[in-house]
């Protein structure tokens, strides 16, 4: 189960998920561990079931394989960040190969599709909502790595009704800002749609996310 000392190849991690899907992953976990990213343990578990399903397949596994290869070599040239190379690991151990995989896809798109895919489904979560829930979702939606330091943050990306508590409470916080400022909650509206607070917005979704770890 140990790593394998170097850069991992595609056919070495084909052969291990062939092999031992779960021994697969505590290798490649350690290859990456070596070459600057730590697997969280839900991306842990994602890539185990991830391998379970494409273990007899030859050309998903052969794909997803040479992707995860490539960002591991890609994070050990410098060519990709530790944080982006987390993000691409933990999105390609949620594609659907069936879906996102074919005979022609080349390892560079399954690792784009990855971190496309996760974008806008946290984008989508906004849809018919207001302009603090487009803001806060297109902000986490570009920078995942967020809701991998902190798990209270994923929890509320990864359930609808807790996201619109969420927006609503950081709404609720910058209305107080704005009437502290002086501005009258007729003015608040129109301030929200044409100026930039996403700094405002970071504020108050820490404050609120400090306050749920008490």
């Amino acid at each position: 189960d140990k790593g394998s000392g170097e850069t991992p190849s595609a056919e070495d991690i084909d052969k291990n998920i062939k092999s031992n899907p779960e021994k697969a992953v505590l290798v490649l976990k350690r290859d990456i561990k070596d070459a600057g990213v730590k697997i969280d343990d839900e991306t842990e578990t994602a890539l185990a079931t991830q391998f379970d399903k494409i273990k007899r397949d030859k050309v998903q596994r052969d794909k997803i394989s040479s992707a995860l290869a490539l960002v591991v070599s890609n994070i050990e040239s410098g060519e990709t960040s530790p944080r982006d190379g987390k993000i691409q690991v933990a999105g390609i151990a949620n594609l659907d190969p069936d879906k996102d995989i074919t005979k022609q896809t080349p390892p560079e798109k399954i690792i784009r599709n990855a971190y496309k895919a996760e974008r806008a489904r946290i984008r989508d979560m906004s849809k018919g909502k207001g302009v603090i829930h487009k803001i806060i979702s297109r902000f986490i939606s570009d920078n995942q790595h967020l809701m991998k330091k902190d798990p209270a943050l994923k929890a509320i990306f990864d359930d609808q009704p807790k996201f619109n508590q969420f927006a609503k409470k950081v709404k609720k916080n910058i209305r107080r800002m704005f009437q502290r400022r002086g501005y009258e909650d007729s003015e608040i509206g129109n301030l929200l749609e044409r100026m930039n607070v996403e700094r405002e917005m970071k504020n108050a979704a820490k404050k609120i996310l400090t306050e749920r770890k008490r």
